[in-house]
């Protein structure tokens, strides 16, 4: 490694950051196309370089800051989304003049988003998030000087991003569009990742940038042609436009299928970019979390005659619904929720996939999970199921779950560790096996996530 490359992450922090401030005021100067398109860019890049340091130096304020971050972006993505669509109107009025209506409509819904972000845009400075920015960098210099292996954990993160992508790859169903902008936002956060630490990376073809963002572009061309498709078809069901609009749809609805195609048959690029060699079988490390459902009808109630079949009580649904929110400000990820039959995990599983905006699908019951289910054949089943999976909750009942976790970190079932009603731990594992092969990365009680919640 040369000296150069000792300040790799400081290097693309300090540019970045100034890159965003840069952008930031440009908009608040003049609020034009290009240049919310330049500040969306630079923020979407600052969130990279945000999770690095994240992942190396972790502290709530990094959480904080990429909050702010991502609500500057969220405010700008229907603007964005319409800006892209009147070009796409621009193009094709002398065509389709059954447009014309369309393009009047966008041009208003422009004018009245524009308004309103530029308005968020002037009454919201960087003053905060500026301290918070310099706090973390100071963080991070210190944990430079006092980790030898900082530059590893650059490499680390990106071949993780790597893996992720290649899962996420493995998703992909032409007919199913979601599955292609799953794919594209993977790959994104990836080619930001090395735009940083390729320096660290012998023998990196700097080719590979051009290439990258072509693929990423083929893929957002889908993702454009959606929503401009979606978004045509929700105007004519709300106006009713007098014009031909069915030519209108089976243009851009072949279109979107051409563009599909056209990337299906070029997707396997994606092997191209793994930034090294035995990266296409890099195995995932999984995330646990191992969470108890929350407060219950007492058991022995009349009411309910098996005791599977008891619910949360109003106060238990309440308090699991703060616990869900102090998960979703430490910004929990879960791929998937593997749940207890009993109908109060169930409804435990159900209010943290709502927070956390995951699919109904990707809720599964599984018997294994039970009060009297075997710790060993859940830990197969997942295993067989879902070992591509990074992130997994498992939401069930004590004293199983402390013995599940005890095995997970001890190779015992005697620990001393107990979770209460709504608590929640995250175990890591290189490789799930029913024994010892987990870490503990932390545990905290219902109270412990209630009052995170609250501090946002």
């Amino acid at each position: 490694m040369t000296k150069e490359n000792d300040s790799i992450l400081l290097s693309a922090f300090d540019e970045r950051w100034k890159k965003f401030r840069a952008q930031h005021k440009a908009c608040r100067m003049e609020f034009t196309d290009e240049a919310v398109h330049d500040l969306r860019v630079a923020s979407r890049r600052m969130l990279v370089v945000l999770g690095l340091a994240k992942t190396i130096a972790p502290h709530p304020r990094v959480r904080k800051a990429r909050q702010i971050i991502k609500k500057m972006i969220e405010d700008l993505n229907e603007l964005r989304d319409v800006q892209v669509m009147l070009v796409e109107t621009s193009e094709n009025i002398e065509t389709m003049p059954e447009l014309k209506p369309f393009r009047k409509f966008l041009k208003k819904r422009e004018a009245k988003l524009m308004r309103a972000a530029y308005k968020r845009i002037k009454q919201n400075g960087l003053s905060e998030l500026s301290k918070r920015i310099g706090k973390i960098r100071e963080s991070l210099e210190k944990e430079e000087q006092a980790n030898a292996q900082f530059n590893e954990q650059l490499l680390e993160a990106a071949h993780n991003a790597y893996a992720l992508a290649g899962q996420a790859y493995g998703q992909v169903d032409p007919l199913q569009a979601a599955s292609i902008h799953r794919l594209r936002l993977a790959f994104k956060k990836f080619r930001y990742l090395i735009e940083i630490i390729h320096p660290l990376v012998e023998g990196f073809p700097s080719g590979n940038f051009e290439s990258m963002h072509k693929y990423q572009g083929s893929m957002g061309n889908i993702q454009d042609a959606e929503v401009f498709l979606n978004s045509f078809l929700e105007y004519v069901k709300e106006h009713s436009p007098r014009t031909d609009t069915e030519s209108v749809i089976r243009f851009f609805n072949a279109r979107l299928k051409s563009l599909v195609v056209d990337f299906m048959e070029n997707k396997g690029e994606i092997s191209l970019f793994g930034i090294l060699t035995n990266q296409r079988t890099r195995s995932i490390k999984m995330n646990l979390y191992v969470i108890r459902h929350a407060i219950a009808v007492e058991a022995g109630n009349p009411k309910y005659e098996e005791d599977g079949q008891r619910p949360l009580t109003g106060k238990g649904k309440d308090k699991m619904k703060k616990i869900a929110q102090g998960l979703w400000e430490m910004e929990t990820q879960m791929d998937l929720i593997l749940s207890s039959p009993a109908v109060r995990a169930m409804e435990t599983a159900k209010i943290l996939a709502n927070r956390l905006d995951i699919k109904k699908s990707r809720l599964i019951v599984t018997e294994h999970l039970e009060a009297t289910g075997y710790a060993d054949q859940l830990i197969n089943e997942i295993k067989e199921k879902y070992g591509d999976m990074e992130n997994i909750a498992l939401v069930g009942h004590e004293p199983y779950l402390s013995s599940l976790v005890s095995v997970l970190i001890s190779g015992k079932t005697d620990s001393s560790l107990t979770l209460k009603k709504g608590g929640v731990c995250l175990l890591t594992t290189d490789a799930l096996e029913y024994g010892k092969c987990a870490s503990l990365n932390w545990l905290l009680s219902p109270s412990q996530l209630v009052q995170i919640g609250k501090n946002s």
